[in-house]
């Protein structure tokens, strides 16, 4: 499968999924995925190639809050410094 192929099948697949699923929902999709196209045996490769696509997914929201937050914080102590010396310009 190419990359052109792999990513009809994704769309696909997405255009068939549920808009919103539960752990539960999605541990059966991807049971059942594993089944159709009988790769039970290979599950332990499988979990650990998921497992650690979607710890580099966490990895990265991760720090993308932890930008966010930060530029968060940022702009709120800049607008406090600024109302501090602004009242005392006014005074």
């Amino acid at each position: 499968m190419d990359k052109e192929e792999f990513e009809v099948a994704m769309y696909r697949i997405a255009e068939a999924a549920p808009k919103e699923a539960s752990p539960e929902v999605m541990s059966l999709i991807v049971a059942n995925l594993v089944l159709l196209f009988e790769q039970q045996q290979q599950w332990p490769s499988i979990m650990m190639a998921v497992t650690a696509v979607l710890s580099e997914a966490i990895k990265e929201d991760r720090e993308e809050a932890t930008e966010k937050d930060e530029d968060v914080a940022l702009r709120d102590a800049n607008n406090f410094m600024a109302a501090i010396i602004q009242k005392r310009h006014l005074h």
